[in-house]
């Protein structure tokens, strides 16, 4: 196999493979496949080839083939070397370009005046799994970016609790709808799903199996799918994390489409530069739709927030929970924070449970100017659960219902089709 790569796209690619875990860390030394192909198979130079980076993860059923643009592939092939060695390499390359090639044991790198020797691992490559699914659809990848922030964050952490440790894809007419829960916070978000092969001819929409229907995608899985085909989709290659906040910082996503398939136990996404598939939990969510209230007698009061100020309030109030350093209280209690709503003014205070020291405890509070026009009416968060949300989403204002002091309440943006239902702390 020889080729020539540019080194800048065979960086931002293995940085996207490695940045698969939550929270952007490497959790898997294991091996990478380069793979260089033609597009006329021949003699001679190609400038059509193709070189694509696979990566599957045995511990987590999974994994992503990344495509990029050789400068030019000699001969086309398969090598197969350890991720971490490979990574670490190209990041410290000294040239705009690298020439690989290989022989029966060791993969050569090369440049001007640089040769690095990598040790190959003989082993198959790892087939994309072709999905002949009814269920197969697309959307767009920003808006397939944006459920993804919207969600993952209110998943369960513990492994243990199967049926709510991922996230929910639930797929119902033309609509997609994705949605995550731990027991005291729900997130739901919706886009639209174009059906890619209808059932029948002059059909629109195809009529899906139960199974396909509702899917819980595994946490591990959602980041690879965010990292990889995603970011691939956008053609802007790079070490990020998921987060909303660079959809602001980047001025949105472009519109680009992702296949999506969906079969009993696996879920995979296409692009025009990548393909990811991930195994299926097998549980059976929640009825998540129990817990949002379906008419305004439930919630009758609504409030209309501006969400920038609300989480900047919400965020002063809960710096009270952090010791310098960013480190939790010693005693490990979470920061609660009072939300008092009054006529058109809404009072953030902070709530703690530590002792006053020398009798004096630790108060802050901001007021923030809302739409209200009902009675006074004071509830209690977990912080870190209104900054999680307000964190992510992008509407400018968010509206805010509510029956009393017990109840859970709903924060749910304008056109965005996000809801939050968050139970209130005593």
């Amino acid at each position: 196999m020889k080729a020539t790569i540019k080194r800048t796209d065979l960086a931002r690619s293995l940085h996207l493979m490695e940045r698969a875990h939550p929270g952007g860390e490497k959790y898997d030394i294991g091996p990478i496949y380069v793979e260089c192909s033609v597009a006329e198979p021949g003699q001679g130079v190609c400038q059509n080839g193709s070189v694509s980076l696979t990566r599957a993860w045995t511990d987590h059923a999974m994994g992503a083939r990344l495509t990029i643009d050789p400068i030019s592939v000699h001969e086309p092939g398969v090598v197969c070397v350890s991720a971490d060695e490979l990574s670490r390499v190209i990041d410290n390359w000294p040239a705009n370009t690298v020439h690989l090639d290989t022989d029966e044991q060791v993969c050569h790198l090369r440049a001007e005046t640089t040769h690095v020797q990598l040790p190959i691992s003989h082993s198959d490559l790892p087939a994309a799994p072709e999905l002949d699914s009814p269920a197969s659809f697309e959307v767009d990848a920003g808006e397939l970016c944006r459920l993804a922030d919207w969600t993952v964050f209110a998943a369960a952490r513990d492994p243990t609790r199967y049926a709510i440790s991922g996230v929910l894809w639930e797929r119902e007419d033309k609509k997609l709808t994705l949605v995550a829960t731990d027991g005291r916070r729900l997130s739901l978000a919706r886009c639209s799903a174009r059906p890619v092969l209808p059932e029948t001819p002059g059909s629109d929409s195809p009529v899906l199996p139960d199974s396909a229907r509702q899917v819980i995608v595994p946490i591990t899985a959602m980041h690879l799918l965010w990292e990889v085909a995603f970011r691939v989709s956008r053609d802007t290659l790079g070490p990020l994390c998921v987060g909303a906040t660079r959809h602001r910082q980047n001025g949105g996503l472009p519109e680009r489409p992702i296949t999506v398939s969906v079969t009993d136990d696996m879920i995979r996404l296409e692009s025009k530069r990548c393909t990811a598939w991930a195994n299926l939990d097998p549980a059976t969510f929640p009825r998540y739709r129990d817990v949002i209230p379906q008419d305004s007698a439930r919630n009758d009061k609504r409030a209309v927030v501006p969400r920038d100020k609300l989480l900047a309030a919400v965020r002063l109030v809960a710096s009270l929970s952090d010791a310098p350093g960013g480190s939790a209280r010693a005693d490990d209690t979470p920061a609660l924070c009072r939300l008092t709503f009054d006529r058109n003014v809404l009072s953030v205070e902070s709530v703690t449970s530590q002792r006053p020291r020398a009798g004096i405890g630790e108060v802050a509070w901001q007021t923030v100017a809302i739409d209200y026009r009902g009675e006074t009416m004071e509830l209690m968060f977990t912080a870190s659960y209104l900054t999680d949300a307000l964190g992510v989403v992008t509407d400018e204002t968010i509206t805010v219902e509510f029956k009393d002091a017990q109840r859970p309440v709903v924060f749910s943006g304008g056109e965005s089709g996000w809801t939050y239902v968050v139970m209130q702390r005593g």
